[in-house]
């Protein structure tokens, strides 16, 4: 089951954040970094370590988002984010063809698979994708888990913490000889995984539990396969067998929030033009805006909508 616990790091970390001193893999056991998404699999069992449980270090990590965007200018007829040039900060690069083989393209970064956007008003949409996470690091970890973690006395061979880098993906594209460009940042928290795997063999070991813990925010737990969020850790958190992988989230569709539309730098602004935002620009338009809408993207994945959402939904 899923349970919020204090945003306190302490909780999470023990005394002091004793995990901060820990090495990363590629220092402690040098390991090559994955070639794709689809590398995200446990390695033969006698071959895992405390350090890192793939054979290869993950560069990314990949999650369900959402997000609302907002123009005091009404937007053109047909307008779609789904039609912008997509650029992405520096540690996004690769992210496209990191996940070409599950829902990327080598022609995107950052944000994958928009959904249908959802019609708010003429001036705001909302939409769903997949969102790629930067990680910086893979590491043992040291500190103590939250009771939710821990009840009954469950036990794991393994811990471990992926560390992410904050990232921003920005939208581009010229209508009616206007700019229309939205910046979207990604702020990852660490993601910590307490794991027990096959005597012999490779895998998760389906008869004991397993824990994932978004830093400071929400734990998961999972005393053996089909028990509580047992599957979700699993697939979701620690491999790939979801199309979701490695995710420093705490909801299915995290909502990353609502931006402005930014303004090209020559154009001043006016009572009825958009305000110039810095280039992260969160909206200063109210977030209950889009709190009602809702939309099922044609994959079949997301759920739109500004409401943050209490439990993660299972797969």
């Amino acid at each position: 089951m899923k349970k919020s616990i204090a945003a306190v790091s302490a909780v999470v970390l023990g005394v002091g954040g004793a995990a901060t001193g820990a090495l990363s893999a590629s220092a402690a056991d040098p390991i090559s970094p994955c070639a794709s998404a689809l590398d995200h699999n446990v390695e033969a069992t006698s071959a895992v370590d405390a350090h890192w449980y793939m054979a290869c270090e993950p560069q990314f990590g990949l999650g369900k988002a959402e997000f609302t965007i907002t123009s005091n200018e009404q937007f053109p007829a047909g307008f779609t984010l789904a039609d912008s040039t997509e650029t992405g900060s520096a540690n996004l690069a690769g992210s496209g063809p990191y996940f070409s083989g599950t829902v990327g393209s080598n022609t995107t970064t950052g944000l994958f698979a928009f959904s249908p956007h959802a019609y708010i008003d003429a001036h705001t949409q909302s939409y769903g994708v997949f969102a790629a996470f930067p990680i910086t690091s893979v590491e043992q970890f040291t500190g103590t888990l939250p009771a939710t973690c821990t009840a009954n006395n469950a036990t794991y061979d393994h811990l471990y913490r992926v560390n992410y880098a904050s990232a921003k993906t920005t939208l581009t594209q010229t209508v009616n000889g206007k700019s229309w460009k939205f910046t979207i940042p990604v702020h990852p928290q660490a993601l910590i995984l307490g794991l027990n795997f096959l005597d012999q063999g490779t895998g998760l070991d389906p008869a004991r539990p397993l824990c994932a813990v978004v830093e400071g925010s929400t734990a998961y737990f999972g005393a053996q396969q089909g028990d509580g969020d047992w599957d979700t850790i699993a697939g979701r958190f620690a491999t790939q067998n979801f199309v979701e992988t490695l995710v420093p989230l705490t909801d299915v569709n995290e909502d990353l929030g609502t931006f402005a539309r930014v303004v090209p730098a020559s154009t001043t602004p006016t009572a009825s033009g958009d305000a110039q935002l810095a280039e992260t620009g969160v909206s200063p338009v109210p977030a209950g805006i889009a709190a009602a809408s809702l939309l099922a993207i044609a994959v079949g994945f997301f759920a739109i909508g500004r409401r943050r959402r209490s439990a993660a939904r299972k797969h």
